[in-house]
């Protein structure tokens, strides 16, 4: 997630979101809770997340048509929605009766946005992986991972990707339901 708004002020932001939840139950737990102020605090929460999205469509680097597609499709696309919402947030403040369950799912829902986590491995890195450059040994080597923990091993001949236990693994690859 260059030359673009930074991580770290997403990693500031995601830690925050994801204390609004325990916040919001904590108060529940102590008493009603203020639907109408709730609301449009998640309503101002939406438009953050928007603002974010937009700042980091703007920024970002558009070299081919995929990243054109990204930015406009996801980014844009992102940023539209979570304004819409923020709209219809501040539309039911005091119209629409909510639970504090759903009040609570819909922090839920905008820290689930922002909860990622993004790894990445480079096949060509190792010599007992295929070096060919196409998407599908891409793919292949990286659907030989699944399930499974790893280690590297350097060799006289170079780095080798090996199968390894929990403990002894460098990485792991959680199985895929696809």
């Amino acid at each position: 997630m260059h030359c673009r708004p930074s991580c770290s002020s997403l990693w500031i932001r995601r830690g925050s979101l994801q204390a609004l939840p325990r916040k919001l139950h904590r108060t529940a737990s102590e008493g009603p809770i203020n639907v109408t102020a709730e609301l449009r605090n998640l309503a101002r929460l939406y438009r953050e997340a928007a603002a974010w999205f937009t700042n980091f469509a703007a920024e970002y680097p558009i070299r081919d048509h995929a990243a054109a597609l990204l930015v406009e499709g996801v980014f844009r696309e992102c940023s539209r929605s979570h304004r819409r919402r923020a709209a219809e947030l501040e539309r039911s403040a005091g119209a629409e009766p909510l639970t504090d369950a759903r009040i609570l799912r819909e922090y839920q829902r905008l820290v689930a946005v922002f909860d990622v986590e993004l790894t990445s491995f480079e096949r060509k890195q190792y010599v007992n992986l295929s070096h060919e450059s196409n998407k599908a040994m891409n793919l292949n080597s990286y659907i030989g991972l699944i399930g499974r923990s790893w280690r590297s091993v350097q060799r006289p001949d170079g780095l080798h990707l090996e199968s390894a236990t929990w403990a002894a693994a460098e990485f792991h690859v959680p199985q895929s339901e696809f």
